[in-house]
């Protein structure tokens, strides 16, 4: 496995995972057999999520609406023999940091940190254009 094929699949787990922080909430909220429609949920119950889950939630949303972007960039990087590396650790981290900083409700990092991932993704762009 290459290292950007490496840092891909982090990016992907990473990705899959980030729902069960947000889905536990709710499970604890409104109960097991409610949260799995197995039992009628309290509207009340259902209607009280915690604004740091709902910001879990939209984090999640754009880190997958991201994934779409970033994958396929990687893997034509990949296709064509130019490494992307460094920019693969970098948008790593920025998502990671983004879904951090967006949870906690840190604005100007969460910002910070989704221009850090933007700025890779333009970086493996520029290069694979170059390497046209």
């Amino acid at each position: 496995m290459t290292d950007s094929f490496f840092w891909l699949t982090l990016v992907i787990t990473l990705t899959g995972l980030l729902w069960s922080i947000y889905i536990l909430e709710y499970i604890s909220r409104v109960g097991l057999l409610a949260a799995l429609s197995l039992a009628e949920a309290d509207a009340q119950k259902v209607s009280a999520i915690p604004a740091w889950a709902e910001r879990m939630k939209k984090a999640h949303y754009n880190a997958v609406e991201n994934l779409v972007i970033f994958a396929p960039l990687v893997l034509i990087a990949h296709s064509v023999e130019v490494s992307v590396v460094l920019a693969t650790q970098i948008y790593f981290f920025a998502r990671l940091f983004h879904f951090i900083f967006y949870t906690m409700g840190i604005g100007l990092m969460r910002t910070l940190s989704f221009f850090g991932g933007f700025f890779a993704q333009a970086y493996i762009v520029v290069s694979l254009l170059g390497a046209l």
